[in-house]
């Protein structure tokens, strides 16, 4: 009886010791949430043509917006710099306004819960590096250490002579990022040239809507402060909105806030 008792209370001190032990990983993995920026500026150099336009135009357009959002799904990989490891991201709600030299008030809008009908504007990071090896295999977004963001941006331009969208995705990237969401100014590759841009001719984007112009742009978001709000994931997502309108809800469970 005793023999056995002994080794009852040996296992049971190898099972605690083994509990104690934390969950290894390659690095952690950043996990699902929303990043929201509280403003951003935008470098937008339009193009209109003549007929559209009497005479044609060309103009640097300088914006800014106001709060908008950032989804990032769960890091897939490990977390070691590899093309296996990234973060799948998208815009939502980012509207940046200025006022056209030629054409008076311009609003650019990003994000398909935005009225952009054309297509979401999705990105990824790239090479993600996070937490070091021995580190929880869940960690949170401020464990993100590296990798390289990117998006395909499709935007709409409003203004008095109506509506302007881009059908080919405008890319931009931004490399080496050591922040979540990616601060910083998202450039064209080298030599991208101008998308072009389609008039809208009724209420809905179409086939035969011509071209009248072209567009290139960056996009910078200022480093912020920041304060990480923790709550359940799809729960969380739902009370912000943001999963209503998409449908595209995440897989995670922190939300984070930059102010």
């Amino acid at each position: 009886m005793m023999k056995s008792v002994s080794r009852i209370a040996v296992c049971l001190y190898v099972c605690w010791i083994v509990s104690q032990m934390p969950l290894v990983a390659q690095g952690g993995i950043v996990i699902a949430g929303v990043d929201t920026p509280t403003s951003s500026t935008a470098d937008f150099t339009i193009q209109i043509n003549d007929p559209f336009f009497p005479g044609g135009f060309s103009e640097l357009v300088k914006l800014n917006s106001g709060a908008f959002s950032i989804i990032r799904q769960q890091q897939q990989g490990l977390g070691d710099g590899s093309a296996a490891s990234f973060i799948d991201t998208e815009i939502l709600g980012l509207t940046l306004t200025s006022t056209s030299a030629n054409v008076g008030p311009m609003t650019v809008r990003i994000g398909a819960d935005n009225g952009v009908q054309q297509s979401p504007t999705l990105g990824r990071v790239t090479n993600v590096v996070s937490s070091p090896a021995g580190s929880p295999v869940l960690v949170g977004p401020n464990d993100f250490v590296s990798g390289n963001s990117f998006f395909d941006v499709f935007f709409e331009v409003d203004f008095a002579g109506g509506t302007l969208y881009n059908r080919a995705p405008h890319k931009l990237s931004l490399p080496n990022i050591t922040t979540l969401p990616p601060n910083g100014t998202h450039v064209p590759p080298p030599l991208t040239p101008p998308v072009p841009l389609h008039r809208r001719m009724g209420t809905s984007n179409s086939p035969s809507d011509p071209v009248v112009g072209s567009a290139i742009g960056t996009h910078t978001v200022p480093e912020p402060s920041s304060i990480l709000l923790f709550a359940t994931g799809l729960l969380a997502l739902a009370k912000s909105g943001i999963c209503k309108k998409t449908g595209r809800c995440l897989r995670g469970s922190t939300m984070r806030n930059s102010q």
